[in-house]
């Protein structure tokens, strides 16, 4: 995810700056899309999934439950915050 804010006027740019984020803020984003991938846990669809599909929604939610134990602040789990994908998406 993206820290940086630009102001522009037109195609110039005024101003650039990089905005903090508290742990408050990242975990609200973060259980946004833990709920997107909810859905695939419901039992009837959970069954249907490939074996690959499987591993790759359940590492997704690992590494977004992960973010507060693996770095020190939330700018640095922000920077590193595990993209969406839109095959995640259905």
């Amino acid at each position: 995810m993206n820290r940086n804010r630009i102001i522009l006027n037109g195609d110039e740019i005024i101003s650039s700056n990089e905005i903090e984020i508290s742990w408050v803020e990242l975990k609200s984003v973060r259980n946004i899309y833990l709920k997107k991938t909810d859905k695939w846990y419901y039992p009837d669809r959970y069954e249907t999934l490939s074996e690959d599909f499987k591993n790759k929604i359940n590492n997704y939610r690992h590494l977004l439950r992960e973010l507060p134990q693996t770095y020190d602040n939330a700018n640095d789990a922000w920077d590193n915050f595990p993209m969406w994908k839109e095959e995640y998406k259905a």
